[in-house]
């Protein structure tokens, strides 16, 4: 187990469960992402976003807490999504953005220990919540790199199995989008009882 600590919470659409949204698919696999523009918020979530952050809000674009969520998720439609990364993310946040953004800061492990599953990890420009694996597109030479030497690490959620595989690729993204540079890798974690249907 690492050091790895909640960078915040959102909720998310369960992919498939509604026919107006289809399930975002790799090769036949449904993608999970840490990033909001590949894995959809409820409306009336993103919605809170639109203008100054929320109190209940963090820098980062994620609700400083789970409960804050409460009167957002508004059925079985709906799961809820707790980021993690490592304690120099937040550090490196609090820098940038100021203190009141992450008072209260729960490990990987009590998040674990609580009911939440751990379902890979993707690698995040922090900046906007950018997904460097589902969420910046790839060029064709980059294409070919990313099958052959990352495809396959990544699981049944199109997400990477350890830490150690998204930071390698947050590595190389980051020298090939260096606007977006640096990716970190981050855990996704869900709390929902249908997660064992993906």
């Amino acid at each position: 187990m690492t050091g790895r600590v909640c960078i915040g919470f959102d909720a998310r659409i369960r992919p498939g469960s509604r026919s107006d949204l289809p399930a975002p698919l790799i090769g036949g696999r449904t993608v999970l992402s840490a990033d909001p523009s590949v894995w959809l918020p409820p409306q009336a979530l993103a919605d809170q976003w639109n203008g100054p952050i929320p109190d209940w809000g963090n820098s980062l674009g994620l609700a400083k807490d789970v409960h804050a969520l409460r009167p957002f998720p508004t059925g079985p439609d709906d799961c809820l999504v707790a980021l993690t990364a490592s304690k120099h993310v937040v550090a490196t946040e609090i820098q940038r953005a100021g203190p009141g953004y992450f008072d209260v800061i729960r490990s990987e492990r009590e998040l674990l220990a609580d009911g939440w599953t751990l379902v890979g990890f993707d690698a995040l420009d922090t900046s906007g919540l950018i997904s460097g694996l589902h969420g910046c597109g790839f060029a064709e030479p980059s294409l070919l790199y990313f099958q052959h030497h990352f495809w396959p690490q990544l699981n049944e959620a199109c997400l990477f199995e350890t830490d150690r595989d998204a930071a390698a690729f947050g590595a190389y993204r980051g020298v090939e989008i260096r606007e977006h540079a640096p990716f970190v890798e981050v855990g996704v974690c869900v709390k929902s009882p249908a997660i064992q249907e993906w």
